[in-house]
C-alpha cells in the first residue's frame, strides 16, 4: 500500500541478537504446479491504461503467482459524496486480473472526508454517523464482485498507522460492521466469503502507534474474534535478510501473531502476509540482487514445515516502482522498475513458485461457512434492489442511500418488496423503513412479512420527496435463515403514499452455531445420491435429500469435510440435526443411519445411529456433547451420515432409503 512501515537506519543497526529458534529452510524439490496459491503481488494499478493493465496481469501470470491484491479505495469510489459511486477503476483492475485467471484479494480502506468527520487524511476511520455508509459501500462492492469470483476481502490497510490507532474503534466502526455487511451479501448471493482482518503496520516503539502484536491482542480484547476468517500481517524486515533475528523482523515473528490467535481459541485460523518486500533505492535499502535473494529466502521462511498449516499466501509489495525518485524507498519496492523493465527477482519467481508448497484452502464464512454467532446483526436492504409492481416504480432520488427509491405507490396493489431477508435464528426482529413523504400530512401503507399483513404503517411528512426520514422501530416476526420477504403495499384502506428508500432489519443474537446449513450440495461426497430440495427445509433456502441404495455389504456414505479453520464446538452443550425420513423404521429400532464426527487428526469423537424417527415429518435429533472431552471438540473437520448394510433389522427389507437433512448446529 501507499503507507509503509519505516525502519530507520539507526534502528536497523541497533538490531538485537536473538536466536533463530526452530527455523530450517525447506529443501527445494520441484513438485508444485503453477499458478501457485502461495504467491501473490500487490497490483497498484490505478490510473493505468488497459494495455498497461493487460501487460501487468500477464507478467504476474508468468511468475507463477496466483493472487493479486487490489485496492478498493472507498475515498475514490465515493469521492463525490454519499450518493455518488464511481466503480470504473476497481472494475477495470478486477476484470483484467480475472480475465487472466488470477485470484483477487480486494482490500477495502480509506474513508472519504465526508464519512470520517471531515478529515482530509483518509486513514481516519468512518465516524459513528457513517458506519452504515461503510456497510453500504461493502454491500454494494460484494454484490458487484462476488458473482464474478472475488470472494476474499481485507478490511482496511494498516489500521494502526493512523492518528487514531485505536483497536476498539477499529473493531466497532470497521471490522464488525464490515464483516456483517459482507456475510449478509454472501448469504444472499449463496457465495462463501473470506474476510481478512486488516494487517497492522510493522511499527515498533513508535509514539502514538499501537504495535502489531498489541494490536492483534486488543482486537480480541475488544470483541473482534468472531468477525474475521484470516488475520493479515505485513511482515517486513528490510533492509535485513529474512533470516536475521531482530525485534523488528516481523517475518520471523509471524508465529508470535499466530500464538496470540491460538491463545484466544483461533489457532485454526490462517495468517496471510498481504504485503512483503524490499526497496532497492534510497536510504537504508538493498540492492536489486539482494531484493531477489531475500524474497526467495522469505518464501522459505514463510513455508517452513512448522508453519505450512497456518500460513496462507504471501503478497509481494509491489508490482512496479511508484516513481523515478531514487531517493525515496517508498517509490522503489517494485518487482519492475518504473520504466517497466524487470528487476532480477522477476527471473526467479517462477522457480520459487514451482518449488514452494501451495497455501491451504482459504477459510470461508457467510453462506455455507461456519460463521460464529455475532449477538445479532443489522442488515440494510435497498428497495430498488428488490421487486416492485402494481404501479410501483423505481425512481431517482439524489438523497436516497443508493440514489434510487421505489415510488408511485398510489394505486391499490402497488408494492415494494425485498427478499432473501436474513432472519438469523428466527424470532422477532426490528424493522426501520427509510422513506420520503412530500405530501402535506402523514400517509399510510400496509406492511407484509412473508405474505402475511402485519400492520398498517404511518409515514410522517418529511417536507419533500428528496428529504428522508425513518419510521419508528417496528417489531416483525422472521423465520430462521434467509428466505424471508418484507413488502410495503398500498391497500384499499391506506392513504397513499410514500417513496421507499431502504429497509433496515436488526435480528437478535443466538447461541446457535451452524456447522452446515445443507445449502451446498457440492460440499458433500460419498455413495449416497444428494439432491437439493427447496420445498422441505427448516432453515435457509433448501435442505439436501440423501438417497441411499442399500449395498449388498459395507457402507453407503454421505460425508462433508470441513476446510481449515476447523469448527470449534468445545463450548457447546449439544448438537442438533433436523431429519425428515420418507419411510418408517420399525418401532423400537434406531434408524439405520449413523452420524459420525471426526476431529482434524482423524480421530472419531462421536459415532452412533440416529434414534427412531417419525416418517414424513421433520424430527430434531439432539446429541448430548457433555460425554465428549472438550479437548476432543476443538477441531471438528468431518461429518458423515452413513448407512451400513449390516443393520438388517432397521433396514427391514427396504432396498433404498431417502432422508432429508437440514441445519446441523450446536448450542
Amino acid at each position: 500500500m501507499t503507507r509503509k512501515n519505516r525502519v530507520s537506519l539507526l534502528l536497523c543497526f541497533a538490531m538485537l541478537a536473538m536466536l533463530i529458534s526452530g527455523f530450517i529452510a525447506p529443501a527445494y524439490v520441484s513438485a508444485y504446479s503453477t499458478p501457485n496459491s502461495r504467491g501473490g503481488v500487490n497490483g497498484q494499478w490505478y490510473f493505468g491504461t488497459q494495455a498497461e493493465l493487460n501487460t501487468a496481469a500477464d507478467n504476474v501470470v508468468a511468475t507463477g503467482m496466483q493472487w493479486v491484491r487490489i485496492d478498493l479505495k472507498w475515498d475514490i469510489v465515493q469521492a463525490g459524496g454519499a450518493t455518488s459511486y464511481d466503480w470504473s477503476w476497481p472494475d477495470k483492475m478486477v476484470n483484467t486480473a480475472l480475465s487472466r485467471g488470477l485470484k483477487v484479494l480486494l482490500v477495502a480502506s480509506y474513508a472519504p472526508s465526508w464519512a470520517n468527520g471531515g478529515n482530509a487524511d483518509t486513514r481516519y476511520y468512518p465516524n459513528a454517523a457513517n458506519i452504515n455508509a461503510w456497510k453500504n459501500f461493502l454491500d454494494l462492492a460484494a454484490r458487484r464482485y462476488m458473482p464474478l469470483g472475488v470472494t476474499a476481502y481485507e478490511l482496511w490497510n494498516e489500521p494502526n498507522y493512523s492518528v487514531q490507532s485505536s483497536p476498539s474503534l477499529f473493531v466497532s466502526n470497521i471490522l464488525i460492521p464490515g464483516s456483517t455487511a459482507l456475510r449478509a451479501a454472501s448469504s444472499d448471493l449463496h457465495i462463501p466469503v473470506t474476510i481478512v482482518d486488516g494487517a497492522p503496520a510493522n511499527l515498533i516503539n513508535t509514539s502514538g502507534i499501537v504495535d502489531p502484536y498489541d494490536w492483534v491482542t486488543q482486537i480480541y480484547a475488544n470483541g473482534g474474534k468472531d468477525y474475521f476468517d484470516v488475520q493479515a500481517i505485513h511482515p517486513y524486515c528490510w533492509p535485513a535478510a529474512p533470516t536475521t533475528p531482530s525485534v523488528w523482523n516481523a517475518l520471523l515473528r509471524a508465529n508470535e501473531i499466530h500464538a496470540i490467535m491460538a491463545n484466544n481459541g483461533d489457532g485454526g485460523k490462517q495468517v496471510w502476509a498481504t504485503e512483503f518486500g524490499y526497496p532497492t533505492s534510497g536510504p537504508n535499502t538493498v540492492t536489486e540482487q539482494q531484493q531477489s535473494d531475500y524474497i526467495v529466502s522469505a518464501f522459505q521462511v514463510w513455508t517452513q514445515s512448522a508453519w505450512q498449516s497456518w500460513t496462507g499466501p504471501m503478497f509481494l509489495y509491489t508490482y512496479k516502482d511508484g516513481s523515478t525518485n531514487l531517493n525515496d524507498p517508498e517509490s522503489n519496492f517494485g518487482l519492475l522498475r518504473n520504466n517497466n523493465t524487470f528487476k532480477p527477482v522477476m527471473s526467479q519467481l517462477l522457480t520459487v513458485m514451482t518449488n514452494t508448497p501451495p497455501a491451504p484452502t482459504p477459510p470461508t464464512s457467510g453462506y455455507g461457512g461456519s460463521t460464529p454467532p455475532t449477538g445479532g446483526t443489522t442488515v440494510t436492504y435497498e428497495a430498488e434492489s428488490g421487486t416492485y409492481g402494481g404501479g410501483g416504480q423505481q425512481q431517482n432520488a439524489t438523497n436516497a442511500s443508493g440514489g434510487k427509491v421505489v415510488g408511485n405507490l398510489n394505486s391499490v396493489g402497488a408494492y415494494s418488496q425485498v427478499g432473501s431477508v436474513n432472519g438469523g435464528s428466527g424470532g422477532n426482529a426490528t424493522l426501520v423503513i427509510r422513506y420520503a413523504n412530500g405530501n402535506g400530512g402523514a400517509s399510510t401503507l400496509s406492511l407484509y412479512v412473508n405474505g402475511t399483513k402485519i400492520q398498517q404503517t404511518s409515514y410522517a411528512a418529511t417536507g419533500g420527496w428528496n428529504t428522508f426520514g425513518n419510521t419508528a422501530n417496528i417489531t416483525i416476526p422472521l423465520n430462521a435463515g434467509t428466505s424471508n420477504t418484507i413488502k410495503i403495499q398500498r391497500d384499499s384502506g391506506d392513504t397513499p403514499a410514500a417513496d421507499i428508500d431502504k429497509f433496515t432489519v436488526t435480528t437478535t443474537g443466538s447461541s446457535a452455531l451452524t456447522i452446515n446449513g445443507f445449502e451446498n450440495v457440492s460440499q458433500w461426497a460419498g455413495e449416497a445420491t444428494r439432491t437439493a430440495d427447496t420445498t422441505k427445509k427448516t432453515e435457509g433456502a433448501q435442505s439436501i435429500k440423501f438417497h441411499y441404495t442399500v449395498p449388498s455389504s459395507g457402507w453407503a456414505n454421505g460425508y462433508y469435510n470441513i476446510a481449515s479453520p476447523y469448527v470449534d464446538i468445545s463450548g457447546a452443550a449439544s448438537l442438533k440435526l433436523d431429519v425428515y425420513p420418507t419411510s418408517q423404521t420399525p418401532s423400537g429400532q434406531a434408524e439405520p443411519i449413523t452420524l459420525k464426527l471426526q476431529d482434524q487428526a482423524g480421530g472419531v469423537i462421536y459415532e452412533d445411529r440416529l434414534p427412531n424417527l417419525t416418517a414424513n415429518q421433520w424430527n430434531t435429533v439432539t446429541v448430548n456433547l457433555s460425554g465428549i472431552p472438550q479437548a476432543s471438540r476443538h477441531q471438528l473437520n468431518s461429518v458423515n451420515l452413513y448407512l451400513y448394510s449390516g443393520f438388517t433389522a432397521q433396514i427391514n427389507g427396504r432396498t433404498s432409503l431417502d432422508y432429508y437433512f437440514d441445519n446441523l448446529r450446536v448450542q
